[in-house]
């Protein structure tokens, strides 16, 4: 049963890691910019899935030939096959060499999408975290802005109730006597 053959599990694991990719990649196609791609290392990753894809296409397509039932054959036919069953033995072997490359190859392209996978994934935590510090340096920009209006709407109060020059040049000489003090507070 195929679905049961080692294969067809395989491929199928392999399959879901390069829709798990190809699905990384059009995230970050959404925003080159947060991780630092170019539309042509998003083009070349998209390249390799489709190559990685019709690999995998062509072995399985492989598989299925070298597996294939024989169709019945009439007696002219039979005469043909049994004066190659030499040819047909080596050929078998090198099938079977064939078949375990092939084996090899998929296992390193499932290695590397495991890889991809692992590193989309590590992307989009970081892509959170940062998410979350933009949004509580919002929320400071929010309350240092807020506090500013509040001060400059103070100030202007001070300066509408102030009738004389005497009271705004006694305010300019405070707030210069306060910044030099802070100063060399802090210094």
């Amino acid at each position: 049963m195929p679905s049961q053959d080692p294969f067809y599990i395989i491929r199928q694991e392999i399959q879901d890691s390069l829709n798990e990719l190809d699905t990384a990649v059009d995230r970050a196609s959404e925003n080159p910019q947060r991780f630092n791609l170019t539309p042509e290392e998003l083009s070349s990753r998209r390249r390799w899935i489709g190559n990685t894809r019709r690999q995998l296409d062509g072995m399985r397509d492989t598989l299925r030939t070298a597996t294939a039932p024989a169709p019945t054959m009439s007696a002219a036919e039979s005469k043909a096959v049994a004066a190659n069953d030499t040819f047909v033995t080596s050929q078998y072997s090198q099938q079977q060499a064939m078949l375990k490359r092939q084996d090899e190859d998929l296992e390193d392209i499932e290695q590397a999408v495991i890889r991809i996978g692992r590193q989309g994934r590590e992307i989009s935590n970081e892509l959170s975290e940062q998410a979350a510090m933009l949004d509580e340096l919002d929320a400071e920009v929010d309350t240092t802005s807020s506090r500013l209006k509040a001060a400059q709407k103070k100030m202007s109060e001070i300066i509408r109730k102030s009738s004389s020059n005497t009271q705004l040049v006694l305010i300019v000489a405070l707030i210069i006597i306060l910044v030099l003090l802070s100063v060399f507070a802090f210094m």
